[in-house]
């Protein structure tokens, strides 16, 4: 078996992965990714690839569990949509050992360090955290629109760069010497 595996070294990314027919084989036949990752195959004219449960996938079996079935010679680009293993094979070859497998994690839980505890107390007060730890769940921030943290004595906005979609912030009355906002389109 041939193994792709994908790990982020900052930030989550979305990722794409191709999927060829060399012989009687998928190249590469496991794929390690995440939800949200796209996959594209390109087969040759002989080939096909069918979705299929785990144990058809084990036994050789080409019954579709009713997933992704892309045709002969097709190339087709599909789309990972939950956190599970998608097994596949090309039914007239699986005889041969033409199969693989997508086997799809939910994404990492990124952090945004927020050293202010005013600041991170703030975001609890208005939900977007739950414990001051110096730190805030990105997916709770990185698409909020606007934010109101005025007058609660915050001397540090660091953390606001993962704030990416703010196109409003309040922030007067607080005790900031700096306000970097060149993350912040």
């Amino acid at each position: 078996l041939l193994f792709l595996f994908c790990i982020p070294f900052s930030g989550f990314t979305q990722n794409n992965y191709t999927i060829t027919t060399s012989g009687l084989s998928f190249t590469p036949d496991t794929i390690n990714c995440y939800v949200g990752d796209s996959i594209t195959f390109i087969l040759g004219a002989s080939h096909n690839a069918v979705e299929v449960n785990q144990f058809f996938f084990t036994t050789g079996g080409t019954t579709s569990n009713g997933g992704f079935n892309i045709g002969f010679g097709q190339t087709q680009t599909i789309v990972i949509s939950n956190a599970q293993s998608y097994y596949y094979v090309c039914p007239p070859h699986v005889s041969s050992g033409m199969k693989g497998v997508i086997i799809a994690n939910t994404p990492p839980q990124l952090n945004t360090y927020v050293p202010d505890d005013n600041f991170e107390q703030a975001l609890i007060a208005l939900g977007y955290d739950n414990i001051l730890d110096d730190s805030v769940l990105t997916s709770n921030i990185n698409s909020l629109s606007a934010l109101d943290v005025s007058n609660v004595n915050i001397t540090d906005l660091t953390g606001i760069q993962d704030f990416i979609s703010i196109q409003i912030l309040w922030c007067y009355n607080n005790n900031l010497s700096v306000l970097d906002l060149s993350y912040n389109t």
